[in-house]
Order: C-alpha cells, then structure tokens, then sequence
C-alpha cells in the first residue's frame, strides 16, 4: 500500500503506520476505541473470505469500535450486512450477531495517525481504495 502511495506521488513513512490486529475469540476480538489523533483503515475476515472494508476518521469512534456489531446502529454495517445474507444467516442462527462476529471473524486494523501528512483523508481514502481492490469484500457497494 505505501509503495502504490508513492507511485502515486504520496511519500509516506511506513514507521508511522500501525498494523492492530484482533483474532477471532471473545477473549481476543474486543473492538476497543479508535486512538487518539488517528484514523483507521480496517479490514474484516471469515476464514479465507474477505467480508468487509472500510475506514473511520478521528471523529468517528462509533464506526470504529462498534457500529459494525449492531446491525441498527447505522445505515450501512457488517452486521446488517451478515444478517441480510442467506448463508450467513443461517450460520449464525440465534446467536447474537455482535457475538458472532467477535467469535468468527479476524479484524486488521490500520493505523494511520493525522499528522502523517497535510493530506493524511487522502491517503486514508486510498488506504481504503487499495484493500477493497486488493481483498475484493463480499460485503462492499
């Protein structure tokens, strides 16, 4: 991603951006908030299929840590997403989607802190671009 960004004329310091990972596991998927000064770029997967993509600025806690558990918590969201899919509903049967993603699903998180670069939305934006071209996610417009 950040040799694609410089291709495109966007120097980025690798070193800045962090990777946050969360494996699947109520023990160890706990969405936790969105750090301070930072923007995100995060990434959702159930075994090999990618699920879904997208990203949160420093404004928007709640699409970070936990809109994508609640299938009413906003217009669009992995658990309406999961919920609105026949196989996955099936899958997921009676138990709480916001469980199940927690228990069946591996997040990435990345990092990108808003004094990257004077156009750090930018570079967010394409952060987000490169990974839905990259992944392909069953759940993207």
């Amino acid at each position: 991603m950040v040799q694609a960004a410089e291709l495109a004329g966007f120097t980025v310091d690798i070193n800045q951006i962090n990777l946050l990972t969360w494996q699947m596991g109520l023990e160890t998927h706990i969405p936790l908030p969105l750090p301070v000064n930072h923007s995100a770029v995060y990434v959702f997967t159930h075994g090999d299929t990618y699920l879904k993509v997208g990203q949160a600025g420093p404004e928007s806690n709640a699409r970070y840590q936990s809109q994508h558990y609640s299938p009413s918590s906003s217009p669009s969201n992995l658990a309406k997403s999961l919920i609105n899919d026949h196989n996955y509903s099936a899958l997921i049967g009676d138990t709480k989607v916001k469980a199940w993603i927690r228990s069946n699903t591996h997040r990435f998180n990345i990092l990108i802190p808003t004094n990257i670069h004077l156009n750090y939305k930018k570079f967010v934006a394409f952060a987000e671009a490169f990974f839905i071209l990259q992944c392909l996610p069953k759940f993207e417009r």
